[in-house]
């Protein structure tokens, strides 16, 4: 068993969020030296993990910039200041969090000959940073915000084997197998999808709806 414990701090978040906490855990079981196995079992093991990761923006990103101007008047230039007109930045950025759980199993078998390995993994993004489209006259093309959550879960299979080894010729081969699936499982805000892009008028638009997966193409 064994356990870790992590804590972060970031200049790239603001002041009043910028440090964050996460812990994960790990065990591994060894069932043939514990359990009378058949024969044909030569090793088998279970193992389980669960943890915590933290997540920030690049330097700079949630930083609120702006560009410096001047305007003439009475001839005298007049300086202001106006926001970048591509990026903006979020003052009230949080760390992006993603938790993940794993349960595994792997064994050997008929003299070592035969390996088997499985996995089942559950992960979810919390407060994924993202950058958010927005319409010019906000003064900007685009926002970094907490845009949301997502979830991923899949399985993996693996089957190795050795069926002929001689003193002068091997044969490995190797089978793996695998399933993955991700969702939307919310938006901040009152949104309900999340447009990824969108080409020639509308015509071609990769879009994520809540409770559905991410980046349909419509």
């Amino acid at each position: 068993v064994e356990g870790t414990g992590r804590y972060e701090s970031t200049s790239t978040l603001p002041v009043a969020d910028n440090s964050y906490f996460y812990p994960s855990f790990n065990a591994g079981f060894i069932l043939s030296e514990v359990v009378k196995m058949p024969k044909a079992v030569n090793y088998a093991k279970l193992r389980a993990s669960y943890g915590f990761v933290g997540n920030h923006p690049n330097l700079y990103q949630s930083n609120i910039m702006y560009n410096q101007y001047a305007v003439t008047y009475n001839q005298t230039n007049l300086l202001y200041l106006q926001p970048n007109s591509t990026d903006f930045g979020n003052e009230k950025l949080k760390s992006e969090k993603k938790r993940e759980m794993e349960f595994g199993f792997e064994a050997r078998l008929i003299d070592n000959k035969v390996s088997v390995d499985f996995s089942y993994y559950n992960n979810k993004v919390m407060d994924q940073i993202l950058l958010m489209s927005t319409a010019g006259s906000n003064g900007a093309t685009s926002k970094l915000v907490n845009a949301g959550d997502i979830s991923n879960f899949g399985y993996e299979a693996a089957i190795s084997a050795t069926p002929i080894q001689k003193k002068d010729f091997r044969w490995n081969t190797r089978f793996n197998f695998a399933i993955n699936r991700n969702r939307l499982d919310k938006l901040n805000g009152t949104e309900t999808r999340l447009t990824s892009a969108n080409y020639d008028g509308g015509y071609l638009i990769i879009r994520s709806e809540v409770g559905d997966a991410l980046g349909n193409i419509y």
